[in-house]
């Protein structure tokens, strides 16, 4: 059984696809930029769940 790879975007916890290394185009767009949450839509990305900068 494969292993789902992670999406190559930092911040990003979603898997991404077998034929790219993103999950999404955001995350393709937004690429090696550093963040410390994610904003590609999917469920668990949801950015009203990220945490507070202090």
């Amino acid at each position: 059984m494969d292993t789902p790879k992670k999406c190559a975007h930092v911040a990003c916890p979603c898997p991404a696809p077998k034929d790219s290394d993103y999950c999404s185009t955001y995350c393709e767009g937004i690429g090696d930029v550093v963040d410390i949450s994610c904003n590609c839509g999917h469920g668990h990305c949801d950015s009203t769940n990220a945490a507070p900068v202090a």
